[in-house]
């Protein structure tokens, strides 16, 4: 395939509807009232992106311009719930009001089975993640000689984001491997953002309060690579599970009791606040495999023959990821080259005397090796013009010899595995032909190879 790319995504949409409330109700009696209401949204997602046991997944095409490979599975909530409610009776009231949004599975997966085999000419990229937007309010009034106030609004979310690649699977990159939980590979953890707040107001005498309001976020980012499997990247390998799951967090709870004028004539009530945030996130990766870096980091191209009749290259020897042409092309001599330098360079000093003689006496010079050399002609009295060859030219596409790191992050780095991340790259281009080479390119990266746990190099005693 020259582009592979699967997105499992569950969606929750619960926008505030027309005027802001999702209920807003009210009761009451002459003697007391007493009354409920409650909105829950509970919410079970279970967002899977499978590859079955032996599959083939392969991602051809160029190495310089290679499609895109990538596995995501997200989960993805947006909603917004109010509740508002009043009640009223002369001796007594009371009310309950309740507004509650829970995940009661929240799981985003990436499931590789048991010996399938990944490979791609450009990156690989597996994820697992989530984000939302969550907002649960309440808001309750109750009236009478003594009053009852239950209020409680609650945004929990518990996601549970996992990688888990089977046994004797094999996944190589010709470039970068990602492997991301709960986050990306370049540090953009999953967007959470959870809002629960809980208003009410006695107005009695003998008021009797219970008010709360929790936004809860616990994340569970699990990357596991089972016995038996090979991770390979001729780049980078980064296994990143986020382990501290940050978010903008709310939670507010606000009960105001009215006591009488007398009681409290300055302030005129008394008000408590409180509210309860608990937010934790855990990463775990586990490797009981071999994951290796820079299988590909010496680079090599020899050009073996070419037909003398056509002038084309017809033999070649090359490394994964360096690509190659042939054609006839217009090649330079070196005299042509110093000629054009000598007319940039009389031209970049026009108000010089000394310097346009000196270039006129070059470039004169110039013209008449090249026409001894059957390179230019006069093709009218002070008109010269150089002749154009044609050459075998051999373009070489772009070549990056990387040895690549392994970058882990995560709490727990636990397993059996081997990582092999050697420190060394190198290109080599042997020519036995008489083609021009025209090089687009060769990067080896200042810095190469070693293992990363959090940001820190571990050496092979550490390890």
């Amino acid at each position: 395939a020259k582009d592979i790319q699967v997105d499992a995504i569950n969606k929750l949409r619960k926008p505030a509807v027309s005027g802001g409330k999702s209920i807003d109700g009210g009761a009451g009696s002459l003697l007391a009232s007493g009354a409920r209401v409650e909105s829950k949204t509970l919410v079970s997602f279970t967002t899977l992106v499978s590859v079955g046991d032996n599959a083939i997944l392969d991602l051809q095409g160029s190495t310089t311009t290679p499609g895109n490979f990538t596995l995501r599975a997200l989960n993805d909530f947006l909603a917004t719930d109010k509740v508002n409610f009043l009640t009223f009776g002369t001796i007594g009231s009371g009310v309950g009001a309740y507004s509650t949004i829970k995940t009661t599975v929240d799981l985003a997966k990436i499931h590789i089975g048991t010996g399938a085999q990944l490979t791609s000419v450009g990156n690989i990229n597996l994820s697992a993640r989530g984000t939302g937007n969550v907002t649960s309010k309440v808001n309750a009034d109750a009236g009478g000689l003594a009053t009852v106030v239950l209020v409680d609004a609650m945004a929990e979310i518990r996601p549970r984001n996992e990688i888990h690649i089977g046994t004797d699977t094999t996944i190589h990159a010709l470039t970068d491997l990602n492997l991301s939980a709960g986050t990306d590979t370049a540090f953009g953890r999953d967007d959470y953002k959870l809002n629960a707040q809980a208003d009410s107001f006695a107005a009695a005498l003998i008021p009797i309060d219970d008010i709360n309001a929790k936004a809860v976020l616990v994340q569970d980012n699990f990357i596991t690579v089972s016995s038996g499997a090979t991770l390979q990247a001729d780049g980078d390998a980064k296994l990143h599970a986020e382990k501290s799951g940050l978010a903008d967090m709310t939670a507010f709870a606000k009960g105001v009791n009215w006591m009488s004028g007398l009681a409290d004539a300055i302030n005129g009530g008394t008000e408590l606040n409180d509210g309860n945030i608990h937010m934790e996130a855990q990463g775990l990766v586990t490797i009981d495999v071999t994951v290796q870096t820079g299988a590909n980091r010496h680079k090599s191209l020899v050009l073996n023959d070419w037909d003398k009749s056509t002038g084309n290259l017809t033999s070649y020897t090359a490394s994964p990821g360096v690509s190659v042409t042939s054609s006839q092309a217009i090649v330079k001599s070196s005299l042509a080259k110093a000629l054009e330098n000598a007319k940039e360079q009389k031209a970049r000093y026009p108000d010089n005397a000394a310097l346009q003689s000196f270039y006129d006496t070059e470039i004169t010079r110039i013209r008449e090796e090249l026409k001894a050399e059957g390179l230019m002609v006069e093709v009218s009295p002070g008109v010269f013009q150089v002749n154009q060859q044609y050459a075998m030219t051999v373009t070489v596409e772009p070549i990056t010899a990387k040895a690549g790191v392994v970058d882990i992050r995560t709490d727990q780095l636990v397993g059996s595995g081997i990582v092999t991340a050697p420190g060394d790259a190198s290109v080599t281009i042997d020519n036995n032909t008489p083609a021009f080479l025209r090089l687009k390119g060769i990067t080896i990266p200042e810095s190469n190879g070693g293992l990363f746990v959090n940001g820190n190099e571990v050496s092979r005693k550490d390890s």
